[in-house]
């Protein structure tokens, strides 16, 4: 699920109504900026250094070249295995799926996993965007999906993990749980980790299907979770928790926010970082905290200058990376909060940023993908699209994105 908080989401409640009447008209340029200009950039780190301590994790759940799970790997970093769109970036093909698009695509062995809102999962290829097969849950979801061991594995709105043959979309299991799935199951090893809206995290053996533990938390999780160094973390009601992976019991429970829904957690590099009261109104509470993996914590927590909401921010290469409702895209030193570089953005930037080749990229809301100088913050290029979008997915010289008006816009190079 995208950490769109309620204002968007009230935004992609009237384009289900409103947006799939007419043709998405897609406009297939793109603008450049001057490299060699900052005029958009707030406070830039000239440098381009790296922060010193952070490691950047590499907990991926695919093989090399793809991206099996939402925000690129089981830890939720944002780290994405590229290449990046080269020469002269432009919209290569689109995709129309029959609802809107409330998830990241997930790419392996070049084929795109594609879910609608409808809960029809389409197979598409990367180079083409030509259908392959298309599977129908039977019942709405939203949850990105995840692509391991052949398996395609999402959850839905009744509560029910499905296992699809990736290769045909035929069902290998299926497992009903206590609640309405929202978020994207993690996977480490074996086990794949699915929380539920009623409360209660399921650790299910992959081959099989079966529960290998469940553990009752208190709140409901409405967002992904995050997996890292054998502990699942994950936002109920409040209260960010980590969970042992192996045993399922709860290491710690951290209150971060007096209300509203915790973001999708990301883990790295010994703390783990959340948005906090997302789909609330107490502006006081709009932030991001740090926490200290082992203990729960905190480190120190960023809040906009402009008070606006925030989400969870990618962490890649000792830096950062938020975004938020202040059109801003900002770095910061994740061992501290500091801020590196802030850059300006015309639009409304809800979906987490995706990393990779040294680039950020950010989904504007109904505008524009934006790919920023890693180390600086500069736009080095800019390709328009319409509607409310989800998390970028970066790979194979593709950029992917679906947006709430149903389309799957994939953006590449002047050498595709």
């Amino acid at each position: 699920m995208n950490e769109m908080h309620g204002r968007g989401r009230a935004v992609l409640a009237t384009r289900r109504v409103i947006g799939l009447t007419g043709l998405v008209l897609l406009v297939a340029g793109c603008t450049f900026t001057n490299a060699g200009r900052s005029s958009d950039a707030i406070a830039p780190d000239p440098s381009g250094a790296r922060a010193s301590g952070q490691a950047t994790p590499r907990s991926s759940t695919g093989p090399a070249g793809s991206v099996a799970t939402y925000r690129g790997d089981a830890a939720r970093t944002g780290a994405m295995p590229g290449p990046v769109p080269s020469g002269t970036p432009a919209v290569a093909w689109t995709f129309k799926a029959g609802a809107p698009i409330a998830s990241a695509p997930a790419v392996v062995g070049g084929i795109v996993y594609l879910l609608g809102n409808d809960g029809v999962i389409h197979a598409l290829s990367l180079d083409t965007g030509v259908q392959r097969w298309q599977a129908k849950l039977g019942a709405d979801a939203s949850a990105s999906p995840l692509v391991v061991d052949g398996l395609v594995i999402v959850g839905d709105s009744t509560g029910v993990v499905h296992a699809l043959a990736a290769t045909d979309g035929s069902t290998r299991w299926t497992l009903a749980t206590d609640g309405p799935i929202s978020g994207a199951a993690a996977a480490d090893g074996e086990i794949a980790v699915v929380a539920t809206k009623a409360g209660t995290a399921y650790a299910i053996d992959i081959p099989t299907g079966t529960t290998r533990w469940t553990t009752v938390v208190d709140g409901p999780v409405g967002s992904s979770i995050a997996i890292a160094d054998g502990t699942v973390y994950l936002g109920a009601g409040p209260n960010l928790i980590a969970i042992g992976l192996l045993d399922g019991r709860i290491r710690w429970t951290q209150a971060v926010s007096k209300v509203g829904r915790i973001g999708t957690p990301t883990a790295a590099g010994g703390m783990v970082y959340a948005a906090t009261g997302l789909d609330g109104s107490d502006r006081s509470v709009y932030g991001v905290v740090a926490l200290d993996a082992a203990t729960g914590a905190q480190r120190w927590r960023f809040v906009s200058p402009t008070r606006a909401v925030v989400y969870t921010p990618a962490v890649v290469d000792g830096r950062a990376y938020i975004v938020g409702e202040d059109r801003r895209v900002t770095a910061l030193d994740p061992a501290n909060g500091t801020i590196l570089w802030a850059t300006a953005t015309k639009e409304v930037n809800e979906a987490v940023p995706a990393i990779a080749d040294g680039l950020v990229f950010v989904a504007g809301n109904g505008g524009a993908m934006n790919a920023l100088d890693a180390g600086t913050g500069v736009i080095r290029w800019t390709v328009p699209y319409r509607g409310v979008p989800y998390g970028p997915t970066v790979v194979g010289g593709y950029v992917l994105v679906g947006t709430d008006l149903g389309m799957l816009v994939a953006i590449a190079g002047s050498a595709k």
